[in-house]
């Protein structure tokens, strides 16, 4: 999963906690994309976050712990093979699909971006941190 967006990102520093989740392989709870192993109750981090400035009105960030916000929407869809879930930045008439996952091999990870932490919120309601809290397991 690769953060981007339209607008010169600015960092943030959490003043309090952020609620967040993320899209995470049910049972091993590893990441959809990257397969890092998440523990509950634990706070992850990582280094530094870097920007890569891919083009004149794009910008993305690669590592970091992506999320979305609690304001994103996930609706389950019948698909030729199967449920998919959908995640969108909301459920109005604009909404604009961010991505999608196999139902029967994903769970939601309710997550908290720890207070003092620095992050990136784009446009659509996607986070990249240098560190997030996994708290909660949901099944679809």
């Amino acid at each position: 999963m690769c953060w981007v967006t339209n607008i010169t990102p600015q960092s943030k520093l959490a003043e309090e906690d952020i609620p967040v989740f993320k899209v995470v392989r049910k049972n091993s709870l590893l990441s959809y994309y990257t397969d890092y192993p998440y523990i509950l109750n634990e706070v992850h981090t990582t280094k530094p976050l870097k920007i890569n400035h891919s083009s004149v009105e794009e910008w993305k960030i690669q590592e970091g712990f992506h999320s979305y916000s609690i304001e994103c929407v996930t609706k389950i869809v019948r698909t030729v093979c199967g449920r998919s879930i959908k995640v969108y930045n909301s459920d109005k008439d604009d909404e604009v699909l961010l991505d999608y996952y196999e139902i029967s091999s994903t769970c939601k990870l309710e997550c908290l971006i720890p207070k003092g932490s620095l992050y990136y919120v784009n446009e659509w309601g996607e986070y990249v941190s240098e560190s997030i809290l996994p708290f909660k397991i949901e099944n679809w």
